[in-house]
């Protein structure tokens, strides 16, 4: 309320903003465009060869498995290095140091999957896609893989990593003998 000089109340009247349904508008818009980022987009990996041409899409429903039975989560990676390392301690512990070329800034590795069948791991190593600009220079890559060797007894292993065999041997037994010294 204002007061003049006559002390007569003079009322004035506020009026309401007319920007308030811009507001509103442009609440709308966002929410729209996060549900369409959120459930809009497709749950699949398009398989792309060496030349980037679409060869199969993969989706969580249709991704297979190999003859070994491991997972086939897109296309197996490029591997260009192989070694197996063997550590000196008990339990021996043994790794695949892998290393190689990605084909472009959007190809990432999958976690690698592994399974051991008698005397022979096989490994996969795949990759996936992700984005749509993407840089076509080969990005380097190294891996540490981990085999589980625990529990083995000595002898030699052969290793099969996407397609490539190495093998490695236990000089001795990978087995904790907890009865070993015991007077019971």
């Amino acid at each position: 309320m204002e007061y003049n000089n006559n002390d007569n109340v003079v009322l004035k009247e506020e009026r309401k903003s007319s920007t308030g349904w811009i507001w509103w508008v442009i609440g709308i818009i966002i929410a729209l465009g996060l549900l369409w980022f959120f459930f809009g987009r497709s749950n699949s990996v398009e398989i792309v060869d060496e030349v980037n041409n679409p060869v199969e899409e993969v989706t969580s429903e249709t991704a297979g498995y190999d003859e070994n039975g491991l997972p086939l989560t897109g296309p197996l990676a490029p591997i260009s290095n192989t070694q197996v390392v063997v550590s000196d301690g008990f339990p021996v512990e043994v790794a695949l140091l892998v290393s190689g070329d990605l084909p472009n800034g959007c190809t990432y590795l999958n976690s690698p999957a592994q399974v051991r069948d008698g005397n022979t791991f096989y490994v996969n190593l795949t990759t996936r896609t992700e984005g749509e600009t993407c840089t076509e220079a080969l990005v380097p890559y190294e891996r540490r893989i981990n085999l589980d060797t625990a529990g083995l007894p000595s002898g030699t292993y052969m290793v099969d990593i996407n397609g490539r065999q190495l093998s490695f041997e236990l000089t001795q037994n990978n087995q904790v003998n907890f009865e070993a010294g015991s007077d019971k």
